[in-house]
């Protein structure tokens, strides 16, 4: 089993302290705030693995916490990490949503915050990032226990901020009858990838020969484009590696979906905005066969960059996949 180590929300300036502990004695909100299931609790330190919450999903879960100042880490530049555990009783396609409290948007802060749904120890599963006025994860689970976090890095804040996640079930993203775009001929590598090493050299732009497909798909609503994961091996983690360009159109937040049938292929999906490193989101766990989903918030108006990778441990290539593109 492969973990995508991104170093996303796994970063913390110091060790882990359960909110159990008697430590873990500085307390944003010792019972939920009005309109929350639960309100942080562990807030001495950059915490990942999940807070015990206790709480299952049914309709909606809320989870409140706040992104506290004083305590960076100076290497990593981590400003502050929070995740908060839940279970599911059964599989569900589940959406995390985040927002301030109050509402301010991106340019407001000179940092980058990232929403993840992780696994019960804390790994990512799907990240994505606050763009605009949101940040919106989804991914499809089996029963069993989970988190949701969130981590800014950068700059912190003059001042701590207050914030709300919210948990409930997410949209499909339906594959289009129709093929919108098919892959061409050209050199589409665009961005080697590597999950370990060193971090400089985990996002990183190829030849100059190489270029993103042209889609001259502007989204509106839904779009597909149609690829070929082909039998080569590049430097990176991965084998082929296929960039398509799109735009977006009067469009806030964005589901890719990638589907594919081959039980020894493990695609990936990571989604850029043009010429910009590292992500906006990926999602990146082991799956074979697919689909491979990722919601995100993004810009209306702005040009976009789907990269799709076959992970090393991928075997029976070349395949054929098939790439949703779904606004709302």
């Amino acid at each position: 089993m492969r973990v995508a180590l991104l170093c996303l929300v796994a970063c913390g300036d110091n060790a882990v302290v359960p909110d159990a502990l008697p430590v873990d004695v500085a307390i944003d909100s010792p019972t939920p705030p009005l309109g929350c299931d639960f309100g942080e609790l562990a807030d001495i330190t950059n915490h990942t693995t999940p807070e015990v919450t206790n709480l299952t999903l049914g309709t909606k879960l809320v989870m409140c916490g706040r992104v506290d100042v004083g305590h960076t880490n100076e290497s990593t530049m981590d400003v502050d990490a929070d995740a908060f555990g839940f279970r599911l009783t059964a599989p569900r396609t589940i959406r995390a949503t985040l927002a301030w409290l109050p509402a301010m948007g991106t340019g407001a802060l000179q940092s980058r915050t990232e929403l993840s749904i992780v696994n019960q120890f804390g790994d990512p599963i799907a990240t994505s990032t606050f763009v605009g006025a949101h940040a919106v994860i989804a991914a499809t689970l089996p029963a069993g226990a989970y988190g949701v976090a969130v981590a800014m890095r950068g700059t912190e804040p003059a001042a701590s901020i207050d914030y709300k996640i919210t948990i409930a079930d997410g949209s499909s993203c339906a594959m289009p009858a129709t093929i919108d775009y098919a892959e061409s001929a050209a050199d589409n590598d665009v961005v080697e990838v590597r999950f370990t090493g060193d971090p400089a050299m985990r996002r990183v732009l190829t030849a100059a020969i190489d270029a993103p497909d042209p889609t001259g798909i502007t989204l509106a609503t839904t779009a597909r484009i149609s690829g070929v994961s082909a039998n080569v091996d590049a430097s990176d983690d991965f084998h082929d590696r296929d960039t398509y360009a799109f735009a977006t159109g009067a469009v806030d937040t964005l589901t890719v979906r990638v589907d594919w049938n081959a039980p020894t292929v493990d695609l990936d999906v990571l989604v850029f905005t043009a010429n910009e490193l590292p992500e906006l989101a990926g999602a990146t766990h082991v799956s074979t066969g697919g689909p491979e989903v990722i919601t995100l918030a993004v810009s209306p108006s702005t040009t976009y960059w789907a990269w799709i990778g076959s992970y090393d441990s991928s075997t029976g290539l070349p395949i054929p996949y098939d790439v949703s593109l779904c606004a709302e």
